[in-house]
């Protein structure tokens, strides 16, 4: 990419903000930070959080770096997380899809300026 695509304040703060509360998630997951909320957790249920909130952190890197594949990754991540986290009787990660909202709208102008890593021959394949 030659062009300089002008990030915003509102798409910085975002990252910036969701890049901390997954660290933070990572940190509370992976036992690091020790939580009465997620003892109540079966090891598994705590590996795939940990597992989301990994991914999810370097989802945020993508999208900073403006890659395509890193708004898709949040996107399905929150989508999967949060029937999952409504199974475990957390209903307001619900709101998460207010987040999925706000970073649609915050990439959907640049969009066509981002690119995809793993599309072949430098972004010429524009698909079916």
């Amino acid at each position: 990419m030659t062009d300089r695509i002008p990030r915003g304040w509102a798409l910085t703060a975002f990252l910036i903000l969701a890049g901390v509360l997954s660290a933070f998630s990572i940190a509370v997951y992976s036992g690091i930070l020790d939580s009465a909320a997620t003892s109540q957790f079966s090891l598994f249920v705590r590996r795939v959080l940990l597992g989301v909130s990994t991914l999810r952190f370097l989802a945020i890197i993508a999208i900073w770096c403006w890659l395509k594949e890193g708004v898709v990754t949040y996107v399905v991540l929150t989508l999967v997380v949060i029937p999952l986290m409504v199974s475990l009787g957390f209903p307001s990660t619900a709101g998460s899809l207010i987040a999925v909202a706000v970073l649609i709208s915050l990439v959907w102008g640049k969009w066509t300026s981002m690119r995809w890593l793993l599309a072949p021959a430098n972004n010429r394949w524009r698909g079916p």
